[in-house]
């Protein structure tokens, strides 16, 4: 849905473009209109350049590019073009927002801070960025944080935007999910199950073809050939038939889905999605889909699950049919339950600390400033190469700390050198969920990290579980923000490679297996909140071992 600042950024961005000026004007008019922003790479450096001629020449006030309607107008501008520069090359939806509508779309534990630059939010729900470009603008000319050329900005805002794969992946994945909603509803009703496509340039429309019996196997292997060969040069097509499971995988009836994306980074992959037709008072039912084939390992399969979930929620079914009313686990699968973890009961005492902890420090975070953030910031370690990925840990940490929302983080696993006094800041993984059910049951999230844990030098054969038991196996994956497979609870989880920084915790030694960290919806780099801001009762608990 357009809003009015998604509309205001077409408008301005526009009358740039025309060399025209946005009513009310804005500062710095011939500068900008020097700068040529014109969307190509080398306007990024005639950004910074008018930046640095901004903050030197002009030296504007805060009260200037907040207050004043020219210099509120030029920081929307900039905030606008950069934005739309990402959107450009990544091709994500991207909404603008004020703090006031994004607290409406957001869920409701995403903490937002409540200062001027949030007049101006950028959130993409897929995957769950959120961007707060006009801060980064105003920092720029007023000199107030260090210098972040405008390439490194964007670079660093596509990361976020693909870190779980190139925008098409997402919108090829939701395709694939409505073409595979859209032949099981006819499979529901128990009526012929048709080949059918889709494709990007014209994504609204479902192609089916009806013709003989004989004919079907001929048209599926010309449209699979379609799909292979994009003869119209669509970003991604998709086609999918109604087919058989081999028998190694429990064989009976399964829509099949082949779905290919193009360009520098293609994704193919085929989807089986199994259902069981009514018959012998047996009633229809939908299994879950299994992997057939992917040109990527499982786990940036396993991050696109929402997109594929929101691609079958899409069809409208009939009046009280629906997917979900069918979904249903063939015997076969009742063996993912052994990793199922039952419900612990709440406890009071760490529900009632996390939410004083949320309180206290989130008065901290309206106070911070650039000396108050450095600190508390740890450096990045000396084993530590620029290329790791754990960099991402090292580079979020004033955002974490500046505006990032608490939860409990559960330990999966850890360097042994952690567990004992050392100078060393090194690796780990965790388990957390923004679920508030984990508010009061972090004993509970902690049993996960302990049933992901046992997954270490195994080969599951459900697809999702063998892909974290390699991650877990190897020891050497930098995977953040991975969802788990829902076998182990109802609630969405994720899991985390880390760094533990040593003086972030109590006595300097990993001494307990649950500890508050600071989360963002602009990343999935956590870091443990610094123990200095931790309530007495929280910090004896540690040091006691009882956490």
């Amino acid at each position: 849905m357009t809003t009015e600042l998604d509309a205001m950024a077409q408008r301005f961005l526009q009358a740039y473009a025309d060399g025209g000026q946005a009513d009310g004007g804005w500062a710095f008019a011939t500068a900008l209109q020097q700068s040529r922003l014109d969307f190509s790479s080398e306007s990024l450096e005639r950004l910074d350049r008018l930046f640095d001629a901004v903050r030197t020449r002009a030296r504007p006030s805060r009260e200037t590019l907040q207050d004043a309607p020219q210099g509120r107008n030029c920081c929307a501008l900039l905030s606008f073009y950069v934005i739309e520069y990402v959107r450009r090359r990544t091709g994500a939806q991207i909404g603008w927002h004020d703090r006031a509508s994004a607290v409406q779309v957001l869920p409701a534990d995403v903490a937002l801070p409540d200062a001027p630059f949030m007049r101006l939010l950028a959130i993409s729900s897929d995957p769950g960025c959120v961007f707060m470009p006009l801060r980064w603008v105003e920092s720029q000319m007023l000199g107030t944080d260090a210098r972040t050329p405008a390439a490194e900005y964007v670079a660093a805002l596509v990361a976020d935007l693909e870190r779980d794969g190139p925008a098409v992946w997402r919108e090829g994945m939701e395709a694939l999910g409505r073409l595979a909603s859209w032949q099981m509803m006819a499979a529901a009703a128990g009526e012929p199950v048709y080949p059918a496509s889709m494709q990007a340039n014209h994504p609204g429309e479902i192609a089916t073809w009806r013709g003989d019996a004989e004919a079907i196997t001929p048209a599926v292997q010309a449209a699979a050939r379609l799909v292979e060969l994009n003869p119209d040069g669509a970003n991604w097509c998709a086609m999918a038939y109604d087919g058989r499971m081999d028998a190694t995988l429990g064989g009976g009836d399964a829509v099949m889905v082949l779905m290919h994306t193009y360009g520098a980074a293609p994704l193919q992959i085929k989807l089986a999605f199994p259902y069981r037709s009514a018959s012998e008072g047996r009633p229809f039912a939908i299994f879950r889909p299994s992997l057939l084939a992917a040109n990527v390992e499982n786990e940036p399969i396993v991050r696109l699950q929402p997109a594929l979930e929101r691609g079958i929620q899409s069809v409208v079914w009939p009046a009280g049919q629906s997917w979900d009313g069918y979904r249903e686990d063939p015997p076969e699968r009742a063996a993912a339950s052994a990793h199922h973890v039952t419900p612990q009961p709440a406890d009071a005492r760490l529900e009632a600390l996390i939410v004083k902890l949320r309180e206290s420090y989130g008065q901290r975070q309206a106070r911070m400033t650039e000396r108050s953030l450095g600190a508390v910031e740890a450096e990045r370690p000396s084993w530590m190469p620029s290329t790791d990925g754990l960099m991402e840990v090292v580079r979020q940490q004033r955002r974490l700390l500046a505006e990032g929302r608490i939860v409990w983080g559960a330990l999966v696993q850890a360097n042994n050198q952690l567990f004992a006094p050392g100078d060393l800041d090194l690796p780990a993984m965790l388990v957390h969920s923004l679920d508030p059910h984990f508010d009061a049951r972090p004993a509970e999230l902690r049993l996960i990290g302990s049933k992901v844990f046992a997954l270490k030098g195994t080969e599951p054969a459900d697809p999702e579980l063998n892909s974290l038991a390699r991650l877990i196996t190897a020891e050497v994956d930098r995977s953040m923000g991975l969802r788990l497979p829902p076998v182990f609870s109802p609630q969405e989880l994720r899991s985390a490679v880390f760094v533990v920084f040593r003086r972030h915790i109590p006595n300097g030694v990993l001494s307990c297996g649950i500890f508050p960290i600071l989360t963002h919806p602009s990343t999935d780099a956590v870091l443990i909140l610094p123990f200095e801001f931790w309530p007495a009762e929280l910090t004896i608990l540690w040091r006691d071992g009882q956490l």
